[in-house]
C-alpha cells in the first residue's frame, strides 16, 4: 500500500473522528429546552410552592401513574355534553368555562352546540354508561374521571366521565350534592387542560385528593394553569428536562445537598436529624402531613376538653409556618388530612389510650400521613385527669411525626401546654419543605453520615 494512500486514509479517519467529537460536544452542551433568561423569569414570577405543586400534579395522572411529559392544548377547546345531565350540570360547565377563560390563556374554552362535536367529550351517566363511553373499570368509588389519549404533540382530544351513581352522594342533602357536583365538574375540566394529577398537599386546591369542596379556582390553582400555558413551557416538556431546569427549586431534587447546606447555614443540631430518622419514617420513607391538618373532637367531650385541644392547636401553630392545625366540627368537608380525638367517659374499662395512624393509599406522586385517630377511655365521668390530657397531647405530637419517642417530652402546667424545646425544633425541621415528603431513609442516613455522625 502506498504512502500517499495511507495518508489519505489517515486524513479521512481524522475528519470522521473530528465530526464525531463535534456531535458529542454539541449534544452534551445542547441548549436547555428554553432560554436561560426565560427560565429565570419563570422562577421569579412563580413561587417555589407553585413550582413544586406543579411538578407534583402535572407529571402525574390519576389512575395511570407518573407521566414522562407535559400535556397541553394548542388549539381552541370545544366541550360537548352527552348523557343524563342533572338539572344544574350545564350551568356548572359554563361556570367552569368562564373561570378558566378569565385566566387569559392562549387557548380559549367554548361550549359546543347541540349538533357540534367537541374535542372534549363530557359524558354524564351511571357507571355502566361511562364504561361504554370511556372504558372505565372498577369505577364505583369515583365521582368523575378524565382520559387524555397518548399524543405525539399537543392534546387533540379528551374524554371525561361524571358519575351519577357515585357512593359519595348517598345520604347528602341537595345543597351538598350540588356542591360536590360543581366541584368535580370544575376539577375534571381543569385537569383536561393538562394538570392531570391529584395531591394531598393543598386542601384549598381543586386538585386535592380528598372530598371535593371548592367550586371556584383557588389562587394556587390559577397559578398552576397559567404556569403550564406560559409560552416558554414547551409542549411535551419531559419530566427529566423539567427536573434539570428547576433542580434548584424542586425540593425532591438534590435533597441531600440542600439539607446539608440548610443544616450548616442555620446551625441545626445534628441530633435533630437523628430524631427524625428514628421516628418519622414508615417503610423506609419519610411521611408527614400536609401543611393544613384538621383536629376534630368526638364522643362525650366537654367544654374544657375543647379548650385544651384548642390550646394544643395554638401551640403547634407557633412551631412552623408550614404546619397549621385547625379545630373543626365533624363534617364530610373535613375528612382529611385530619386527627380525630374520641373521648369516652364513664367507661367500664380502666383508663386507656389508643393512637392510630393511617397513611395515604397509593395513586399520587408523593405519599403522606393522611389520618390519625386517638381514642381515650376514662372511668371518671366528670373530668379528664391531668395525665389523660398529657396522653392526648403526646399522642397528637406523635401522630404528626414523632412516632417512636419514648421520653415524656411535654407537660401541662396551669392549663398551659409545654413542649420541650428540642422537640419544638425537631417538628419545625421536620415540616420544613427542605426535607421533602417521601424522602428515602437511606438518603437521611447519607446526610447524617456526611455530618460525621455515623
Amino acid at each position: 500500500m502506498s504512502k500517499v494512500f495511507l495518508l489519505g486514509v489517515t486524513k479521512k479517519l481524522l475528519i470522521v473522528e473530528f465530526i464525531l467529537i463535534l456531535i458529542v460536544v454539541s449534544y452534551s452542551c445542547r441548549s436547555r429546552s428554553m432560554p436561560n433568561s426565560e427560565l429565570e423569569k419563570l422562577k421569579k414570577s412563580y413561587s417555589k410552592e407553585v413550582i413544586n405543586f406543579f411538578y407534583e400534579t402535572a407529571f402525574f395522572q390519576e389512575y395511570a401513574g407518573p407521566k414522562d411529559r407535559l400535556s397541553k392544548w394548542k388549539d381552541a377547546i370545544w366541550i360537548s355534553l352527552e348523557g343524563d345531565l342533572w338539572q344544574n350540570d350545564s350551568v356548572f360547565v359554563n361556570n367552569t368555562i368562564n373561570q378558566l377563560n378569565q385566566l387569559k390563556l392562549p387557548v380559549q374554552l367554548h361550549l359546543a352546540g347541540s349538533s357540534q362535536k367537541g374535542n372534549v367529550l363530557l359524558y354524564f351517566g351511571n357507571f355502566k354508561y361511562l364504561q361504554e363511553k370511556i372504558g372505565t373499570k372498577d369505577s364505583e368509588t369515583f365521582l368523575g374521571t378524565g382520559f387524555i389519549p397518548d399524543h405525539a404533540s399537543s392534546i387533540k382530544q379528551c374524554k371525561i366521565g361524571i358519575a351519577n351513581n357515585a357512593k359519595s352522594y348517598i345520604n347528602l342533602n341537595n345543597s351538598d350534592k350540588n356542591r360536590i357536583r360543581e366541584s368535580i365538574i370544575l376539577e375534571e375540566i381543569t385537569q383536561a387542560l393538562g394538570i392531570t394529577g391529584d395531591s394531598w398537599s393543598h386542601y384549598n386546591s381543586i386538585f386535592f385528593e380528598g372530598k371535593e369542596s371548592r367550586t371556584t379556582l383557588s389562587k394556587i390553582d390559577s397559578e398552576l394553569i397559567c404556569f403550564l400555558y406560559e409560552k416558554h413551557i414547551p409542549i411535551n416538556y419531559s419530566k427529566g428536562e423539567f427536573e434539570k431546569d428547576f433542580s434548584d427549586v424542586l425540593y425532591s431534587e438534590n435533597s441531600v445537598k440542600k439539607i446539608l447546606e440548610h443544616v450548616s447555614k442555620n446551625k441545626v443540631p445534628h441530633e435533630h436529624l437523628k430524631v427524625i430518622m428514628e421516628n418519622s419514617f414508615r417503610d423506609s420513607m419519610l411521611l408527614k402531613f400536609a401543611n393544613h391538618v384538621f383536629l376534630k373532637l368526638k364522643g362525650s367531650y366537654q367544654e374544657k376538653d375543647l379548650k385544651i385541644c384548642q390550646k394544643l392547636a395554638n401551640k403547634i401553630n407557633t412551631i412552623s409556618t408550614n404546619l397549621k392545625i385547625e379545630m373543626v366540627s365533624d363534617s364530610i368537608w373535613y375528612e382529611v388530612p385530619s386527627i380525630t380525638i374520641e373521648l369516652e367517659r364513664d367507661s367500664l374499662q380502666k383508663s386507656s389510650v389508643l393512637a392510630e395512624r393511617f397513611l395515604t393509599p397509593g395513586g399520587m406522586m408523593f405519599s403522606r400521613r393522611v389520618k390519625g385517630a386517638i381514642r381515650l377511655k376514662y372511668k371518671n365521668k366528670e373530668v379528664l385527669q391531668k395525665e389523660g390530657y398529657l396522653l392526648l397531647v403526646l399522642s397528637v405530637l406523635k401522630i404528626l411525626g414523632l412516632d417512636n419517642v419514648k421520653e415524656t417530652f411535654a407537660s401541662i402546667s396551669n392549663d398551659d401546654i409545654v413542649i420541650q424545646n428540642k422537640y419544638i425544633e425537631v417538628l419545625s425541621l421536620l415540616y420544613n419543605p427542605i426535607i421533602p415528603n417521601s424522602f428515602p431513609q437511606k438518603d437521611m442516613k447519607e446526610v447524617i453520615k456526611e455530618l460525621g455522625e455515623f
